[in-house]
């Protein structure tokens, strides 16, 4: 999921991922996990919502 970053959208990502989880928790699912860039800001809004890093990964891009 990506929300434009304009203010104006603010909350929205949120909104949207906490009725995601609710609409899985709803058909059963006891799991839900997210990939998210090192420094993303919304990664404190993850943490908030009870998501825990369990691992990283890095990715080289040959030119």
């Amino acid at each position: 999921m990506f929300r434009r970053p304009a203010t104006e959208f603010a909350g929205l990502g949120g909104l949207l991922l906490r009725r995601a989880m609710a609409w899985l928790s709803e058909r059963g699912w006891n799991e839900v996990g997210l990939a998210v860039t090192a420094g993303n800001p919304a990664q404190q809004l993850y943490e908030r919502l009870g998501f825990t890093i369990t691992g990283t990964k890095m990715t080289l891009e040959l030119p």
